[in-house]
């Protein structure tokens, strides 16, 4: 594959176009509002491209992609799901966690949570719960951003944001979410089968914060470096 095309364009299209066509897009296919994408000149083709516009690319699942590839869809399908993308016609973007059936692991900020129905109680209300139905383990809880808003929730495994975020990446096992001016804050690792990872976490819970990276968690006053709780019904409980 040649890195650059008859125009002397290259293949790498910098990161401030791929975050207007992200947000432009509601950070998923424009088709099926899949997370999982890529990025696809479409007016006009990477081949006849002068300049990586955000307003001639659009995000693609892998599937959707090669039905453009194999001509399954047309280029004018495209062109009109551009004009009105799947995940802002929904309002979010979404996909589903793999895990197997045995009891999950969590790692919350600097915290080991193993089998942990919840392994952190705020306040009386459950951060993440782990609950088992037909022999599969499944996940549910919400993430709030640094002013106290849902920015992810989890739902039976589950994972749904919105997509009027300022920025949401899928990058390989990680969903990272971005607030404007403050960068990343909100990084999750699926490390399947077996293992949740919240690798950086800044959240504002009923007007107490909540911080964390890989190696301590902060929760108002309280901190804990590289801990962790095995065996319980309740992990953390604070509040």
């Amino acid at each position: 594959m040649t890195t650059i095309n008859k125009h002397g364009l290259s293949r790498t299209i910098p990161e401030p176009v791929k975050l207007e066509v992200r947000q432009r897009c509601g950070f998923g296919c424009v088709v099926c509002a899949s997370p999982i994408v890529e990025y696809e000149h479409v007016i006009p083709t990477y081949a006849d491209a002068k300049e990586h516009s955000p307003n001639a690319i659009a995000l693609l699942c892998p599937t959707c992609h090669a039905k453009v590839t194999k001509r399954l869809y047309s280029k004018e399908k495209i062109i009109k799901a551009m004009e009105s993308p799947a995940a802002l016609q929904k309002g979010n973007v979404a996909d589903i966690l793999d895990f197997s059936d045995r009891h999950p692991t969590i790692i919350f900020g600097g915290a080991t949570f193993e089998s942990c129905t919840v392994p952190i109680m705020f306040q009386n209300e459950p951060l993440l719960t782990i609950e088992k139905e037909n022999n599969a383990f499944l996940i549910s809880g919400k993430f709030y951003d640094s002013q106290g808003i849902v920015n992810l929730e989890l739902i039976k495994n589950e994972w749904v944001c919105s997509a009027r975020h300022w920025d949401v990446q899928v990058v390989g096992p990680r969903i990272t979410i971005i607030e404007k001016r403050k960068g990343p804050r909100l990084i999750i690792k699926v490390d399947a089968p077996e293992r949740l990872i919240v690798e950086r976490l800044d959240m504002l819970v009923k007007g107490t914060r909540i911080v964390g990276d890989e190696h301590k968690l902060r929760v108002g006053p309280h901190q804990f470096h590289n801990c962790g709780v095995s065996n319980c019904n309740v992990g953390f409980c604070f509040g």
